[in-house]
């Protein structure tokens, strides 16, 4: 695949997840953590498998210094 295919192809996934809502639900839930965060309260992250893992380095990010 050329590169400009490449960018065409991404820049129409991203167009699908803005007109379908996705941005507005990832602002929504960006949103919550913050205020979560800030009144001193939990951030509960999980997942199963290779999942695990991520949610381990997520919760990393949001402790590390």
């Amino acid at each position: 695949m050329k590169f400009d295919q490449y960018l065409n192809r991404k820049a129409s996934i991203l167009e699908k997840c803005y007109n379908q809502g996705f941005v507005k639900s990832i602002d929504h839930v960006a949103n919550s953590v913050v205020r979560c965060l800030r009144n001193n309260n939990k951030v509960l992250i999980a997942g199963n498998g290779g999942s695990a893992a991520d949610a381990q380095h997520k919760a990393a990010e949001f402790i590390g210094k």
